[in-house]
């Protein structure tokens, strides 16, 4: 994973992420926050450089869609 200011790449053996971040006003991130969810309570929307995955029976690859990354709370019992 390589995560930058404006930019963020990410794979895996069948799967690949290239985003650049989206911007607003006075170009800074498009940030949504206090999410009503006890799971995902924020995230900063991407631009879509390029995502693929080749697995055993899907493939695809798309580019100039959208993507984001999220703040995730998560509880549970250890076993």
């Amino acid at each position: 994973m390589e995560r930058s200011a404006i930019k963020l790449k990410f794979s895996v053996p069948e799967s690949a992420v290239d985003m650049d971040d989206m911007t607003g006003f006075n170009d800074k991130p498009v940030k949504i926050e206090n999410l009503p969810s006890s799971t995902m309570q924020s995230y900063t929307q991407y631009k879509s450089v390029e995502t693929s995955h080749r697995g055993d029976d899907k493939e695809f690859r798309y580019s100039g869609t959208t993507g984001f990354t999220s703040k995730l709370g998560v509880s549970g019992t250890k076993k």
